[in-house]
């Protein structure tokens, strides 16, 4: 127990009950796979069945040092920040839009990766021609977004449930999603603006 105490562990991803039964570590360092998967809620009860099975109180820690090192910022689900995102929809046509389909708003990582993505409350069948809408949603702030995301937008084919419609004013689509609004790490561009 003794020799033990004097080591912090990585937390390993399987059977980190029974390394501190065999082995009493000081503490676990805690890494990005330890936080995927889980949330809020369920990290500091993992931790405190950790402290339960150690005779002696542990130490924890986590390698976040921003930029690249995320351990934690990572994941969605973790971070305290969020960026409002407020769009207008205008239907500058000649008839409604006569079904609701779900309007999703997406959000990708630099590499184009898809890192969160939630509904958009709007009902497309009370845009009528001539006027507009506005909806606020609020999407969470990862380290990982300081070096460049995209955000865009997609309608789904209930058929399908897949975003399948192109905006007259989209620039940028792809693969069903209206590309808005791209950001560099260091310049944010809004796409689809006259």
């Amino acid at each position: 127990d003794l020799v033990g105490q004097v080591f912090i562990f990585r937390c390993p991803t399987e059977g980190a009950v029974k390394l501190i039964d065999d082995c009493q570590p000081g503490g676990y360092c805690l890494m990005a796979d330890f936080f995927e998967g889980k949330t809020k809620e369920t990290v500091p009860e993992t931790l405190s069945s950790f402290q339960n099975s150690s005779r002696t109180p542990m130490f924890f820690c986590c390698d976040e040092e921003g930029g690249t090192v995320v351990r934690i910022s990572r994941f969605s689900q973790y971070a305290s920040q969020k960026f409002e995102v407020r769009l207008t929809w205008e239907n500058d046509g000649t008839a409604p839009i006569y079904f609701p389909w779900m309007a999703m708003m997406y959000v990708y990582d630099k590499d184009g990766n898809r890192k969160y993505w939630e509904e958009i409350e709007i009902d497309l069948t009370e845009l009528m021609p001539g006027e507009s809408l506005c909806t606020v949603n609020h999407i969470p702030f990862n380290d990982l977004f300081r070096e460049g995301y995209t955000i865009g937008i997609g309608i789904l084919d209930p058929m399908t449930g897949e975003p399948s419609i192109e905006l007259c004013m989209n620039q940028n689509y792809q693969n069903g999603i209206n590309i808005i609004y791209s950001f560099d790490g260091k310049n944010g561009t809004t796409l689809g603006m006259d």
